[in-house]
């Protein structure tokens, strides 16, 4: 009796380590995910963006998409959300070719300028995902 206790103790610590082991991995990939969506915006954003808003997000022939103008300027179009920026940069940016860049590249600049201007995401997001984000 004492040798199947300890048995199956040591199965339920063991199942116990798994469940907490995998969970970290899990987290571990959502944060990677997040990641990997910034570091591709940015490459985006310096391709489609930077030669009007600056490399720097600072303005350039555009205004800044960086601090405390940035999210006055939302405010003025009554955009509140994570999602209603993506549709905004979606149907009026390029500047001289709204909507030529992919979903996923729309997505991936978004969170680069939430990133930025120091809007936690949380983890890997999705486009659905952006709405529930609510900007200052």
């Amino acid at each position: 009796m004492v040798g199947k206790t300890s048995s199956s103790r040591n199965l339920v610590v063991g199942a116990l380590a798994l469940a907490l082991f995998t969970g970290f991995l899990w987290a571990g990939a959502i944060v990677a995910g997040l990641s990997d969506q910034i570091a591709d915006g940015e490459g985006m954003y310096v391709d489609n963006c930077s030669s009007c808003h600056g490399k720097n997000l600072g303005g350039k022939s555009a205004p800044s998409l960086i601090g405390e103008g940035f999210f006055t300027s939302l405010s003025s179009r009554n955009i509140e959300t994570a999602k209603e920026l993506y549709n905004y940069l979606k149907a009026t940016m390029p500047y001289h070719r709204p909507g030529a860049l992919s979903d996923q590249q729309y997505l991936f600049i978004t969170c680069f300028l939430l990133w930025q201007n120091g809007i936690d995401l949380g983890g890997e997001v999705s486009v659905g995902d952006l709405k529930g984000v609510q900007l200052p």
